[in-house]
């Protein structure tokens, strides 16, 4: 086997050994440290994007559970909280790195399972995703993957 098919291989394995860690079901039983702060959702201390420099929000250790960033519409003003799940009456499965819109689609919630990662809803590749992509880029760019001959 050539090996830039070797080296293709590799790292579709490695991706998707991370990708499959990163939004798989754990048990959140530990304490959790989580951002909590609740405004609307322009021109508040809570707003996206958060200045952690100049005015951050309160951090908080959780018992247990995950953090949770809610954006949502309340008496017809657009909001978000940052809150912990342990923290109020929560009903979904929790799961790291997952976003979903409600049924009625009056709001939008973010879950995640590390320390003070309700900041924002921007993702976050890891370093090492980052040079897997260079790399493949990289590879792609130079034409040496067999299918590119």
């Amino acid at each position: 086997m050539e090996w830039s098919i070797k080296v293709c291989l590799i790292l579709f394995l490695c991706v998707f050994m991370y990708v499959g860690q990163s939004y798989a079901q754990h048990d959140y039983s530990e304490p959790i440290k989580c951002y909590v702060c609740a405004g609307t959702a322009h021109n508040s201390t809570c707003a996206d994007p958060i200045d952690l420099k100049i005015n951050p929000p309160v951090k908080k250790v959780c018992s247990q559970g995950v953090c949770l960033k809610w954006t949502h519409y309340k008496l017809g003003v657009l909001v978000i909280e940052r809150v912990c799940s342990a923290d109020i009456n929560f009903q979904l499965t929790l799961i790291d790195g997952v976003c979903r819109t409600e049924r009625n689609n009056n709001g939008y919630l973010c879950m995640c399972g590390k320390h003070l990662c309700n900041s924002t809803s921007r993702v976050r590749l890891s370093p090492v995703v980052i040079l897997l992509l260079l790399l493949c880029y990289s590879l792609i760019s130079q034409r040496v993957l067999p299918w590119q001959r």
